[in-house]
């Protein structure tokens, strides 16, 4: 029974990513300013950085991909009066890539423990705000010397 409960999902559900690919329009994706969780104000940089990276690359794939802009996204936040990005839940992020039309949104947080930093993502479903896919990064900080 315990095996059936755990297959079940796997076996009735189609994978959204799949059915997403399967619709034969291309996938809208909305990235968010990653969340500066290191307690350093002087790595507020990365949230952009990171934001802008993802976009740049995820542009690559054209034929598959509508990516929404930077300072569409980032203006979709400040009209909301957020001014810290740490204040953009999940919830948040849905309502804007919802209000920018992308399937899906992706959100994260950079972390430091230590001498390693984290980069955490992970993939929504716009309309249902189910992770798709979780991403974790961890790379030794060394001084001058960042992911």
């Amino acid at each position: 029974m315990i095996v059936a409960i755990l297959a079940y999902p796997k076996i009735f559900k189609i994978d959204t990513l799949e059915k997403l690919r399967s619709s034969g329009e291309r996938i809208s994706i909305a990235v968010m300013p990653f969340q500066n969780m290191t307690n350093d104000s002087n790595k507020n940089h990365w949230q952009d950085m990171i934001q802008e990276e993802l976009i740049t690359y995820l542009s690559n794939y054209r034929d598959e991909l509508i990516i929404r802009d930077r300072e569409t996204i980032n203006d979709n936040i400040q009209s909301r009066g957020i001014t810290n990005y740490a204040s953009i839940t999940p919830s948040i992020a849905r309502t804007i890539s919802q209000k920018l039309d992308a399937n899906i949104f992706i959100c994260g947080s950079i972390i430091q423990e230590g001498t390693v930093t984290r980069v955490n993502a992970q993939l929504f479903d716009s309309k249902t705000k189910e992770i798709l896919k979780p991403f974790q990064i961890e790379k030794p900080t060394e001084k001058g010397l960042y992911l």
